[in-house]
């Protein structure tokens, strides 16, 4: 009789209560490399419940290898979204408001070491990004800018959201992968939703809706094939 209450108290001590909830760490993207060897991956790391200030989970970037190593590349307080390799399997681009940043912006992260290094940034924040295959360009997804009477509005406090009101649409700009030159916004009807990179690097696939509204989206996106080089619609899917 003793033995079986020690045991049920030694159960007890393990048993998953409410409270562990708060404490459950999981990967929540991943990416893996050209070569195969690597995998990088987003560990979601919720906050110290009472001690932290509220917000959602931190995320991290962590690479593991093929020997199930795993190393931390970018941690701590920090939102790491849309891990990505460049197709030379050199490095590692992701998005992140780091230091400075007022909103998201891409940064390079060499895989045998170094510091994180700013790529490319936009005024409204990157909220999509993929790498040609060539590895030369960048396209991503931004919102339109604000007017100027919009932005003065802004500061003196006029900051509220109206839902589905006041919406701007999102579009593709392109950059070379030195972040050097100035991103360029494809003119093209409605709002983006998605972008991929066609194999040759000539054209993108891009996902458009007639306006950023919720409805368009999931109702009314079609596929539009787009020449990069002339920047116009090809074909509609």
């Amino acid at each position: 009789v003793v033995c079986i209450a020690l045991g049920a108290h030694g159960q007890t001590r393990h048993v998953f209560q409410p409270q562990h909830v708060a404490k459950l760490r999981y990967v929540a993207d991943l990416e893996i490399s050209p070569d195969g060897q690597h995998v990088a991956y987003l560990l979601s790391v919720p906050r110290k419940p009472l001690e932290d200030e509220d917000g959602a989970a931190w995320s991290e970037l962590h690479v593991v290898d093929r020997a199930s190593r795993s190393r931390p590349f970018v941690t701590g307080s920090v939102n790491v979204g849309s891990p990505q390799w460049m197709p030379n399997g050199s490095a590692i681009l992701y998005l992140a408001k780091r230091n400075d940043d007022k909103s998201p912006a891409i940064y390079r992260l060499p895989i045998d070491g170094g510091e994180s290094q700013r790529l490319v940034s936009h005024p409204a924040g990157v909220s999509k990004f993929v790498v040609s295959h060539d590895g030369m360009r960048i396209a991503f997804l931004a919102k339109q800018e604000a007017d100027a009477d919009k932005k003065s509005l802004e500061e003196k406090g006029f900051n509220q959201e109206i839902y589905e009101e006041d919406l701007r649409p999102t579009k593709v700009w392109l950059t070379d992968i030195t972040g050097k030159e100035d991103p360029k916004a494809l003119d093209l009807p409605g709002s983006a939703v998605n972008v991929t990179w066609s194999p040759s690097g000539r054209e993108l696939a891009v996902v458009l809706a007639p306006q950023p509204l919720i409805d368009d989206v999931l109702m009314f996106s079609r596929i539009h094939l787009v020449d990069v080089d002339a920047g116009r619609v090809t074909q509609k899917i």
